[in-house]
């Protein structure tokens, strides 16, 4: 027995070095949305090499999600097969470290399903998932994202749905297993993601998308209206692989309420009494790395009093350093402004600035609060 399975490995290692079948770049994705269908670690090999061949397909970070989703989730249905993939890592050019990380991923049990957190990418995530394997549990998480397409306090959140929503409509038009997993749904969901999955079902991904587009835009509408005399609260700003919100909130306990499993609500406020405490967060997610695979963003922040003087003023605090950031996480070094009882009634400017020193970009933020009696 154990000379027969070194044989197999040995046989499966000289696969792997000598056959190789390239999939041409505009075919990987054709080939990994059908792999459940056809599974084989052979098919797999393939991808992987594929993948590596074309030093180009991971250059984009919103590629990386559902690539890693697939190829975790495919790995651990090979797991007697686990040295020799590692084996296959070793000889690629662009994507060993990606293939590896998804190799150690791949041998924790429903890693990709328990992967915590709310956002689209995610939801990307969970579709190689079900890709790799045609489960329906992935499926379910991407439906139960669709709870979030009516918040109005949070993009992140949002999107999150949204994308849920769109993606499943798509995919519901092209899988069969799909569109019949949102037809079972209907009978088990609450009310407000049966009338979602409905909706999806009923709709066509141009209309769901174009709704999207709509929605998104009055996001940026609202951030533009804050101007010298107007009150804002929240600023969002999204590209080229980095996501930030820019938040005024009154709530202390907001700080534990992040480190639990669900997202909790933003609640943007922009008035305040004396007495009070409120917290400028900034709340973010990029794809920039330096040397180490780490992400790195400092920021200033400067509070102006309604008679124009400096409140107080801070430079180069720390956002997030030495671990890298591709899903959303809450500032490291945030700023408590308490107000005192002799402090100006009227209109307060806050006025940031955040580094992401990997990428060398700097965005600027406007914030306006009033005190009042």
């Amino acid at each position: 027995m154990i000379r027969k399975s070194a044989l197999l490995i040995t046989i499966f290692f000289a696969s792997i070095s000598i056959a190789q079948h390239v999939i041409p770049s505009d075919k990987i994705g054709t080939e990994l949305q059908s792999f459940y269908q056809h599974p084989s670690a052979s098919l797999l090999t393939d991808i992987v090499q594929s993948i590596d061949a074309d030093s180009s397909f991971l250059s984009k970070a919103s590629s990386h999600p559902p690539i890693i989703g697939f190829l975790t989730v495919a790995f651990s249905r090979y797991k007697e097969e686990y040295d020799a993939y590692q084996s296959l890592a070793i000889q690629l050019k662009y994507a060993q470290d990606f293939v590896r990380f998804c190799l150690d991923l791949s041998q924790t049990k429903d890693t990709i399903l328990n992967w915590t957190g709310h956002d689209a990418s995610l939801n990307d995530l969970h579709w190689g998932g079900f890709f790799a394997s045609g489960d329906s549990r992935y499926i379910d998480r991407i439906v139960s994202e669709m709870q979030y397409c009516e918040r109005t306090d949070s993009l992140v959140l949002f999107l999150a749905g949204a994308s849920a929503k769109w993606s499943l409509c798509s995919n519901a038009k092209n899988f069969p297993e799909v569109k019949e997993r949102l037809e079972e749904l209907l009978n088990s969901m609450p009310a407000d993601l049966k009338s979602h999955i409905k909706e999806t079902l009923n709709s066509s991904p141009n209309d769901l998308k174009n709704e999207m587009s709509e929605s998104i835009k009055h996001y940026s509408d609202r951030d533009d209206n804050s101007e010298d005399g107007s009150l804002s609260a929240i600023k969002n700003y999204s590209d080229n692989g980095l996501e930030l919100h820019f938040v005024l909130i009154g709530d202390r306990n907001f700080f534990e309420e992040w480190e639990k499993p669900e997202t909790p609500k933003i609640s943007p406020k922009e008035s305040y009494k004396r007495g009070d405490e409120l917290f400028p967060i900034i709340i973010f997610s990029t794809d920039g790395k330096d040397e180490n695979g780490n992400a790195n963003l400092t920021y200033d922040i400067k509070i102006i009093k309604p008679d124009g003087t400096v409140y107080g003023e801070f430079k180069q605090l720390e956002v997030w350093k030495d671990s890298p950031a591709p899903e959303m996480h809450l500032i490291k070094q945030p700023v408590t402004i308490r107000l005192e009882e002799s402090d100006l009634l009227g209109i307060y400017k806050i006025e940031s600035t955040v580094y992401e020193n990997n990428k060398n970009q700097k965005i600027d933020f406007k914030l306006n609060f009033q005190v009042v009696e």
